[in-house]
């Protein structure tokens, strides 16, 4: 990953789909769009970290996992990590079972989209006019950069994988 060259519509896709989750995100909490960024990070920079494994980050994760567990609101914790995680992810993975790898990559990418989706029927929030449009540009995000894929192994008249 890390020196890989990243074409511009898949940087055009990635924009597209942060400034979406952005104004989905924009009436709520901060603190959600600090959580959220620091989760995409940690997805982009994962494979780093678990390659390098080590004593240090073990004691790290212990005392970061200690101090979480003592001071956070466990309610919205919960909902979060039942419906908004949880039931999406399950939601999602059922789905993948019986569709392609860009469709797959489509529907893992509106995770905020379903997380909203949740909260809507579950909590009865409500969206406005911006988070509308943040939905469409995070739909319209995924969709760009998989359709760049599927470009990319596609010749007219004949299918290559």
């Amino acid at each position: 990953m890390f020196g890989a060259t990243i074409p511009t519509i898949t940087w055009s896709g990635a924009l597209l789909s942060f400034v979406g989750v952005a104004m989905m995100e924009y009436g709520g909490s901060p603190n959600v769009v600090v959580v959220a960024l620091s989760s995409a990070i940690w997805f982009i920079l994962q494979k780093f970290f678990l390659d390098k494994s080590g004593s240090n980050l073990r004691l790290c994760t212990w005392s970061v996992l200690w101090e979480w567990i003592i001071s956070f609101p466990w309610i919205p914790a919960l909902y979060t990590g039942v419906f908004s995680t949880g039931l999406c992810l399950v939601a999602e993975m059922d789905a993948m079972r019986d569709v392609s790898a860009t469709e797959t990559a489509i529907i893992y990418g509106l995770e905020p989209v379903w997380g909203a989706a949740f909260a809507w029927f579950l909590l009865g929030e409500r969206w406005d006019f911006s988070e509308w449009i943040g939905a469409a540009l995070v739909l319209c995000g995924s969709l760009l950069v998989q359709t760049e894929v599927m470009m990319e192994f596609w010749t007219p008249g004949v299918i290559t994988r």
